[in-house]
């Protein structure tokens, strides 16, 4: 047997210690509700292989299982890796192409295999990938150890109406036996279908005017924009808000009761037939109190909507990897970052629709072996992570950009440091798992300071996060003694409370969402609802200047919503603040009855000069010159006015005329 030192968190350790693996999880889409009485595609493998081919140097084969993975689900045949397998080793299955054009549009679409997969939980996975260029592939499906026959299905609602191929992928690593189970055997499958599923889609429709208006400083004003569901779900849709080089929160959706036709609408009535108004859910742009997480064996992101009931979670999708650290970048809650910790590479996720995007490599320097922790620094603009291995832990910052890993320093006396946290106000904390304790962490020195003891064994994956709403630090935590469970840390001593268990499973790359930095001079009401096949609201967007400095604000409105063919529309919003026409200066000059004036003024064009010069004569031009008739004294006036009101000026001007006397010299 090899050590993997830390590899799962202390997975050897525990192990030895003679804990028993929990079984590694399917991916987290096990059953649907299906209408299989409108297929688009079935193969039995039976008469044929199906125009599958074993793609590589590891190879898959079409007919009779190998023994180990015997009998068949159905009927003979199926597709299968070599059995045993090769250690080190990736297998790809690819399918012939798949026509879904004609793919019903208004429900999802299942993907549906039975599967017998054998291989060793934690380190060696399967996938089912999707393409439509059959050269860039998206995980639909991520699973481990399943050794019995077993339906699988995943969502392929993205592609309806596209032509795409599946990929069946192994990976495996060092082949290794345990005394229950030897991992040998490898992966078959049988019986691929696709057809839709009885969930119908809503289908969203935004009828917007241009949202930017001009307005004076401390006025309001009012756009009206209609959200309409022309699908035959009901559609949940939520707004918020993204000022220019801001970051981007996006909520996502959980369950809703069903709504009555009748319900009576919240918003003001809108302007259609009686009846017709639509049933509105009040909602809040304030989010918190809800966090994401990656169950380790799965390699899937969940939603935890509420840290009060960690118990409950709702799935959002998988990563090809296996993630211990993950952090949000401040309050930028679309997208986790996390760390492959097997390909050593940077990713994000999406938290609304689980897409994975790579970033690049992100390597630590030798001897720093895996990535444990991660956590953003409001107050330096850093991303930090953390290592631990054979030597001490380590402290690295990321290039969020490129992935690089620039190594700080080593974290002092705590070489089983497991995962780390940063508060507001910048202090690092970290989870010391051979000590059982909670430390207080220097980000420059790696100095360390032990608060005290958690107060439970830590094993296997552990996470942390501060709730910057209120400033707790909750655990992710693996109790060895009852399973993975949501824990908050007392700051002061390290003990730690516990709120609850999860579902189940190891979670880790636990990131909470915070606060988000709400747009000020922006607001819309409802913000939020939920609408039912047919209906429609008129969300009123209001625009406010109070306040605001002279000048143009940008932002985007975001419409999130559970239609899975657009789940985000942006619409882009501008308030330009005009300034209000101000005199600060008249310069004139004066020759003879000739007089030119020279105003400085500030204020928004277009500006509007009106001239009265005091003797019956006007100009509208910016600098006029004006010729008096005769001398005497006058009284002009400049008066300045753009949208935002008036400014006068006026000034006494004495003019005389000049007389020059000749000076008469006699000689006498």
């Amino acid at each position: 047997m090899r050590m993997r030192l830390l590899m799962s968190r202390l997975f050897l350790a525990i192990f030895l210690c003679g804990l028993v693996l929990p079984a590694a999880a399917q991916s987290p889409v096990e059953s649907a509700a299906v209408r299989p009485d409108i297929p688009y595609y079935f193969e039995d493998f039976e008469a044929s292989n199906g125009g599958y081919l074993s793609v590589g140097d590891h190879p898959w084969t079409w007919g009779p299982p190998p023994v180990g993975l015997t009998p068949p689900h159905s009927g003979v045949n199926v597709w299968a890796t070599e059995s045993p397998y090769q250690a080190y080793a990736v297998y790809d299955l690819h399918s012939q192409w798949i026509d879904l054009t004609s793919a019903d549009p208004t429900h999802d679409l299942i993907l549906d295999w039975w599967q017998k997969l054998d291989i060793e939980p934690r380190f060696e996975f399967a996938y089912v990938d999707v393409s439509t260029d059959g050269s860039n592939w998206q995980t639909v499906w991520f699973g481990s150890k399943r050794d019995v026959w077993e339906n699988a299905v995943a969502d392929l609602s993205a592609y309806i109406g596209q032509t795409v191929m599946l990929r069946f992928r192994m990976t495996s690593d060092y082949p290794m036996q345990y005394a229950d189970w030897a991992i040998n055997d490898g992966w078959a499958i049988d019986d691929v279908s696709i057809y839709s599923g009885s969930r119908p889609f809503p289908a969203i429709v935004v009828d917007a005017p241009p949202l930017d208006v001009t307005l004076c400083p401390d006025q309001q004003q009012t756009a009206e924009m209609e959200i309409c569901n022309t699908g035959v779900g009901t559609l949940n849709w939520s707004l918020a808000e993204l000022e220019a080089g801001g970051d981007v929160p996006v909520p996502r959706f959980t369950a809703q009761k069903a709504l009555d036709a009748n319900t009576p609408s919240v918003e003001r009535a809108s302007e259609r037939a009686p009846g017709q108004a639509a049933p509105v859910a009040p909602a809040s742009n304030v989010l918190g109190g809800r966090a994401y997480a990656f169950e380790v064996f799965s390699a899937h992101l969940y939603e935890i909507p509420d840290l009060d009931t960690p118990g409950v979670w709702d799935v959002v999708g998988g990563l090809v990897a296996t993630t211990f650290a993950g952090a949000f970048k401040g309050s930028d809650y679309s997208q986790e970052y996390v760390i492959d910790n097997n390909a050593r590479q940077l990713w994000t996720v999406n938290t609304t629709t689980g897409a994975t995007t790579l970033i690049g490599p992100c390597v630590p320097n030798p001897g720093d072996r895996f990535w444990q922790g991660m956590s953003w620094d409001e107050t330096t603009d850093r991303m930090y992570a953390s290592t631990n291995g054979a030597g001490p832990a380590a402290l690295y910052t990321l290039n969020l950009e490129t992935g690089a890993a620039t190594k700080v320093t080593n974290i002092a006396n705590a070489p089983c440091t497991i995962d780390i946290a940063i508060d507001s106000s910048g202090q690092m904390y970290g989870h010391e798992a051979c000590l059982n304790s909670l430390l207080r962490i220097d980000k420059v020195t790696g100095a360390t300071t032990v608060i005290g003891p958690t107060g439970f064994d830590a094993g296997y994956s552990q996470g942390m996060d501060f709730d910057d709403t209120t400033g707790t630090l909750y655990l992710a935590a693996y109790n060895v003694a009852t399973g993975a469970e949501l824990r908050i840390a007392n700051l002061s001593t390290g003990a730690t409370t516990l709120v609850g268990a999860f579902p189940g499973g190891e979670v880790d790359a636990f990131a909470i969402v915070g606060p988000i930095p709400d747009t000020a001079w922006l607001s819309e009401d409802p913000a939020g609802g939920s609408l039912l096949p047919g209906q429609c609201v008129t969300v009123a967007v209001i625009f406010d200047s109070t306040g605001m400095a002279p000048g143009v604000y940008e932002a985007e409105l975001l419409i999130n919503n559970d239609d899975p063919h657009t789940p985000r529309i942006s619409l882009p919003v501008e308030m330009a603040v005009a300034e209000a026409a101000t005199i600060v200066d008249v310069a004139f000059t004066t020759a003879g009855f000739e007089v030119s004036f020279d105003p400085t003024v500030i204020g928004t064009a277009p500006l509007t000069y009106t001239w009265a010069f005091g003797d019956g004569g006007t100009s509208g031009v910016e600098d006029p010159t004006h010729v008096y008739a005769h001398g005497g004294c006058y009284t002009p006036t400049l008066t300045l006015t753009n949208r935002c009101g008036e400014d006068t000026w006026h000034e006494q001007i004495c003019l005389y005329r000049s007389y020059y006397l000749p000076i008469i010299s006699k000689n006498f």
